[in-house]
């Protein structure tokens, strides 16, 4: 079975303490979740979430967490200690290994240009995810980046979020991913995330004459 993008959910907060997404619609057992949490502060993440990476550049932070499907239901509720204002994008992926995500994560300051660093994949046909958040003095948004379906782009605030989404159909590192925002930004991070394909083994048959 091949990977494959099932479906996403995103949700934007201002200055609370629970910040609850909505799960991708159609999910099924065994799909791997990912969600990408940009805030100005620490958030802790409902039981069964693995936190893969944490980037930061000054007062924004990205977090990436990740967990396989298995009865899931509801919305997944995130909390901080004190008020927060946070996006939360969330993708569903089918097909995919149950392993840890390959990833890289750098930032950038000011400029409207927010580079996701190259990442080398496990397969020729792993699923690249690109996230990038930017702090404006206006509610920017992001442009799509080239070669990639943008699934989502949730400003919160005065700070950008988005993911973009590929299947890779070679091995070799992805190259630096780049998406505009559409007003200058004083501070920026990103990361590239690639969900890894099963390796199947042939089978072998043989029999004795």
């Amino acid at each position: 079975m091949s990977v494959s993008y099932v479906s996403s959910s995103s949700v934007a907060t201002s200055a609370a303490t629970s910040h609850s997404c909505p799960a991708p619609a159609t999910i099924a057992d065994g799909d791997l979740l990912f969600a990408s949490v940009a805030a100005d502060g620490a958030l802790t993440p409902p039981a069964g979430w693995t936190q893969l990476y944490t980037v930061s550049s000054s007062s924004t932070t990205m977090r990436g967490y990740y967990k396989v499907a298995a009865s899931e239901s509801g919305a997944y509720v995130f909390t901080s200690a004190g008020s927060r204002t946070a996006s939360i994008i969330m993708a569903a992926i089918r097909g995919a290994a149950a392993t840890a995500p390959v990833y890289a994560t750098g930032t950038d300051n000011a400029s409207d240009v927010i580079d996701a660093p190259s990442v080398t994949p496990t397969t020729a046909a792993d699923y690249l995810l690109c996230f990038f958040a930017g702090e404006s003095a206006a509610t920017p948004s992001q442009s799509t980046v080239t070669g990639m379906t943008e699934f989502k782009d949730v400003p919160s605030g005065v700070s950008s979020h988005s993911g973009d989404r590929l299947l890779l159909t070679s091995g070799s590192a992805t190259g630096i991913k780049q998406s505009t925002c559409s007003a200058t930004i004083s501070r920026s991070c990103a990361a590239s995330v690639c969900i890894t394909t099963p390796v199947v083994t042939p089978a072998v048959y043989w029999s004795d004459f």
